[in-house]
């Protein structure tokens, strides 16, 4: 039980690595694209 993870364990933490890393460049795009509105309208675009 304690012995070196399965390759079948090994896979899927690279797969939850790979979907991490798409979920947070997705919310930094949404933030850029924030960033960007704020810019140009001179004002919060949550407000």
């Amino acid at each position: 039980m304690f012995g070196p993870p399965s390759d079948r364990q090994v896979d899927r933490d690279i797969e939850r690595g790979q979907a991490e890393s798409r979920g947070s460049s997705g919310e930094q795009q949404a933030e850029s694209d924030y960033v960007d509105e704020a810019i140009e309208t001179g004002k919060d675009p949550l407000e």
